[in-house]
């Protein structure tokens, strides 16, 4: 089995071209998609293949393909994370004036908030409301919410708004970046 990022991306890269070209179901993959979700490093390579790559799996989402997202904790948590990170980047693209890049981002962020969608409210909620929480801490340290507003300012007592706010603090994202981000995590449900 895969066992670092590299080797996921590359190995979830040519299962996923094997989907695609029907030399194999999904139905009897998806015990190697879940192999994939089981580490974080496998599960990130496992998702740049499939939010990067020409895979059509992001468009059509299988309800057994849903159903492995749902399960899976590690997945929830690293959609959320590409949905930021993707949007992000699409911004700094747009500012650096390379198009063809930020529409790439734009891509990835779409997938993403596609199986958001599809993996549902009630399964995947714990990690945007986290994130949301953790983008408005994120603000309050850039001056911009009120610390007499806490509620609105993020709760920095979850243990994963606490891991949240180190992942947005570790990628030094500016206020633009981070309002962007929350105002795509509000349109999710």
């Amino acid at each position: 089995m895969t066992t670092t990022f590299q080797s996921a991306v590359e190995d979830a890269g040519r299962l996923l071209e094997r989907i695609d070209s029907n030399e194999t179901s999904l139905d009897s993959e998806l015990p190697g998609i879940i192999e994939y979700l089981k580490s974080e490093e496998t599960a990130r390579g496992f998702f740049v293949a499939l939010l990067t790559g020409d895979s059509r799996l992001p468009n059509s989402l299988p309800a057994s393909f849903v159903r492995v997202m749902q399960s899976s904790e590690i997945a929830c948590d690293l959609l959320v994370k590409n949905l930021v990170m993707s949007t992000n980047m699409s911004l700094t693209h747009e500012r650096n004036n390379k198009r063809e890049m930020a529409s790439l981002s734009r891509r990835v962020a779409s997938r993403a908030q596609a199986i958001i969608r599809a993996v549902g409210q009630n399964h995947i909620q714990k990690f945007t409301r986290a994130m949301q929480s953790a983008i408005l801490v994120a603000l309050s340290a850039r001056g911009t919410c009120k610390s007499d507003a806490a509620p609105e300012c993020g709760d920095e007592t979850n243990p994963l708004v606490t891991r949240y706010v180190q992942f947005l603090n570790k990628w030094n994202y500016d206020i633009e970046q981070l309002s962007l981000c929350k105002e795509q995590l509000d349109k999710l449900f």
